[in-house]
């Protein structure tokens, strides 16, 4: 194997690597972007918002789109509070309060 071999199974290795690290984890429930917004109690035009402007990471395939929902309790956690609509409008449902609350607040709020 001469030099020219060598460094393209060695380029075709870090390839492969580099591109398994960047699949989803196949054991992952993914979540619709409409799942996603009930969740954290935020529209879907919120949740599409977020992945637009790169603060949630999406999957895409075609014209469907799925959020990782480990993520997404990433982001609010990281955001500390759920903070609605960019402009502050309200929130889904009109639930103005759910803005206001942690997302362990939330857990208890939905498990009542």
């Amino acid at each position: 194997m001469d030099f020219t071999d060598s460094l393209r199974t060695e380029i075709r290795e870090i390839v492969r690597e580099e591109l398994a690290k960047s699949q989803p984890d196949p054991t992952t429930t993914l979540i619709s972007t409409s799942d996603a917004g009930e969740r954290v109690g935020v529209t879907e035009r919120t949740i599409r918002r977020w992945i637009h402007g790169g603060r949630l990471t999406a999957i895409k395939a075609g014209r469907v789109v799925r959020v990782d929902p480990a993520e997404l309790d990433k982001l609010v956690r990281r955001d500390g509070r759920v903070r609605g609509t960019a402009n502050g409008g309200s929130l889904k449902n009109g639930n103005q309060a759910a803005r206001d609350l942690t997302p362990e607040e939330m857990a208890d709020r939905d498990c009542a």
